[in-house]
């Protein structure tokens, strides 16, 4: 490796460090208000707050489903349509929902959530966790008074299975002077750590590893990350080498580069012997940590179900 620059040191400070991973990521919502919108709930201000519409506002959505534009970049191919058990029971805003993407599998170490000083509390939260966005298992369901009062925060354990996606499910709403129609939350974080992240490797060089598709020009970096993550057949991509840091840039997705005796450890990441590229380009590269050997043969609680047309893409 001698002659070109490697940035593993520069990235040594994200390993296993734990983060709010919700933050600046918006959540799917099953409603929201134009003063309550759902990005305010992962903006990382507590001033600011989600709201959903009251259910007089609402027509019953018997037939309510996911929209297609809430996946990063495409839905499978196979599943354009879904709903979880419990939303074919959906009347207007009830149960409330809050799910969002988390950009990687991830350890989940714990949730918070900081309820609104506004009217908008329940007393039963459900909290699913998904893999891949289709198959989904209840992780907990609590009844409390807790979210009962206004400004209050909850925290709740996390768990080791790795997770995409994370689904907040809200029902039995609080009386008094709580409205008797709206859900509302100031702040959800989700502390954790990727299973899966984007390491800079190389500077100034690339490996000759096959290209996954077609060679990619201005795209920018963060956009080219996340969908180097999407894929799992995506092994790193090479890019600008004055952009390595940030920016956009040109490069291509790789596939099939990594070394063949490595098990996704943690200690270091390693390249198939193939030639380097020198000069123009730098490497991202996918580091991956095993999932403990009990989640490798976890089967889910329950499958979604689908409604609508299967269509290909």
């Amino acid at each position: 490796m001698a002659g070109h620059v490697r940035l593993l040191a520069l990235a040594a400070f994200v390993d296993g460090q734990v983060t709010n991973l919700a933050l600046g990521r918006v959540p799917f919502a099953s409603s929201e208000t134009a003063e309550g919108d759902v990005s305010k709930a992962t903006d990382g201000d507590l001033q600011s707050q989600w709201h959903s519409r009251g259910r007089d506002l609402l027509e019953p959505r018997p037939d309510w489903r996911l929209p297609e534009h809430y996946f990063v970049e495409e839905p499978p191919a196979s599943v354009p349509e879904w709903r979880l058990p419990s939303f074919n029971m959906m009347q207007g805003d009830y149960p409330g929902v809050l799910l969002v993407d988390l950009g990687a599998p991830s350890r989940i170490d714990n949730l918070r959530l900081y309820m609104s000083t506004d009217p908008g509390g329940f007393r039963t939260l459900k909290v699913y966790r998904s893999l891949d966005g289709l198959t989904w298992l209840l992780t907990r369901e609590e009844k409390s008074e807790l979210y009962c009062s206004a400004g209050v925060t909850g925290l709740h354990p996390g768990w080791p299975q790795a997770t995409r996606y994370v689904l907040l499910e809200m029902q039995d709403r609080c009386s008094g002077f709580h409205h008797p129609g709206i859900f509302s939350v100031a702040e959800w974080q989700i502390w954790g750590s990727p299973w899966v992240q984007m390491i800079p490797f190389l500077q100034r060089s690339w490996p000759f590893c096959p290209d996954l598709r077609p060679c990619f020009a201005y795209l920018e970096l963060e956009a080219t990350k996340r969908a180097c993550l999407a894929d799992d057949a995506c092994d790193g991509f090479s890019f600008s080498s004055e952009r390595m840091m940030g920016g956009s840039g040109s490069g291509c997705f790789k596939t099939h580069c990594r070394g063949n005796d490595e098990v996704n450890g943690t200690e270091a990441l390693k390249l198939p012997a193939v030639p380097l590229g020198r000069g123009s380009f730098g490497y991202w590269a996918k580091r991956r940590w095993p999932p403990p050997f009990e989640l490798q043969h976890y089967q889910a609680a329950f499958s979604v179900q689908y409604t609508g047309s299967v269509n290909s893409i």
